[in-house]
């Protein structure tokens, strides 16, 4: 019997593989705000990034996306284009930065600086201003990714989301302590970019993710 090495073993060929490929929304019209929630829209070159970046894709059994414009309506216009379904998952959102949201960063520091410098400094334990906590962040991820898998076991997947969404899976399936924030500190996440995560699930149920590329390009 052939056998898939993994992380302290080896599963066997039966096991069932998880394919998400993680796209980051092109540009937006305000580009150079904080959008956690602000619900923005794409600029042209924003489309033209996203229209690059899955130009090679797979044929997904799903797409599934974050709600927010600057998202959901490339999602829509993708499976229309390859009649594929979608699925718009709230949990899928950017952070929502409260106060901040949608400001441009130079206004940030000019009225925050404070609060700013706290935040960057260990956003664990302290919010931007009326914003979601990192805690809470990190929590709805990790719940957002286990109803993916539970959802979609075995399927290639799409899912069309946020630079600050995909730093903090990358921190939970890499095993880094989130309250260290080392994800969002130290990995670039670039307009649309494509990132590769792979799941091998095995017979006893256990799941055994990788990252295939980081920022690569998405092929067959």
């Amino acid at each position: 019997m052939k056998l898939i090495r993994k992380a302290g073993g080896t599963v066997s060929e039966k096991a069932k593989v998880t394919v998400i490929d993680l796209l980051r929304h092109g540009e937006p019209l305000n580009d150079g705000s904080l959008n956690g929630r602000y619900d923005v829209e794409l600029s042209r070159t924003g489309w033209q990034q996203l229209q690059s970046a899955v130009a090679n894709a797979f044929d997904y059994q799903a797409v599934i996306s974050s709600p927010l414009k600057r998202c959901r309506l490339f999602a829509e216009y993708y499976t229309n284009q390859h009649a594929q379904p979608l699925q718009v998952v709230e949990g899928w959102q950017e952070m929502n930065f409260g106060l901040w949201d949608g400001k441009p960063y130079t206004w940030i520091h000019q009225h925050y600086p404070e609060t700013l410098s706290a935040f960057w400094k260990d956003p664990w334990k302290h919010a931007a201003e009326g914003g979601e906590s990192l805690p809470d962040f990190h929590q709805r991820i990790n719940d957002a990714w286990q109803t993916l898998l539970s959802e979609h076991e075995g399927d290639k997947i799409l899912l069309v989301t946020h630079s600050g969404v995909i730093r903090q899976l990358l921190s939970i399936i890499l095993g880094m302590d989130p309250s260290q924030n080392l994800a969002m500190s130290r990995l670039h996440i670039p307009y649309g970019s494509i990132s590769r995560i792979e799941v091998y699930h095995d017979e006893q149920g256990g799941q055994w993710p990788r990252l295939m590329f980081l920022n690569g390009q998405c092929s067959q």
